[in-house]
């Protein structure tokens, strides 16, 4: 569930449902309710996605850049998402 929710997938859903403040977003509770997300049970990268965040909990922050990368693209190919909707994303930040 960390891993998912530091996501360069879950930015994208967390900014298109929450309130935009002009720098960072507002969470209310029913913004926070519409969250899907997946059971991560049903990854198919489950053990990648846990030692990847377990890594990530450890790491100092200049390492913690290319985990993310990695835990990016295992979320991508999790979600099967084509070169387009990656590249539009990785636009987006």
């Amino acid at each position: 569930m960390l891993g998912f929710l530091n996501s360069k997938v879950a930015s994208f859903y967390f900014k298109s449902i929450g309130c935009n403040l002009g720098g960072g977003y507002r969470w209310y509770n029913y913004t926070i309710e519409k969250i899907l997300v997946v059971n991560p049970k049903l990854y198919k990268s489950k053990g990648k996605i846990e030692k990847l965040t377990n890594q990530l909990c450890k790491k100092d922050v200049n390492q913690n850049l290319a985990l993310m990368l990695k835990m990016d693209n295992l979320f991508y190919n999790e979600y099967c998402l084509n070169s387009d909707e990656i590249n539009f994303l990785k636009r987006i930040e």
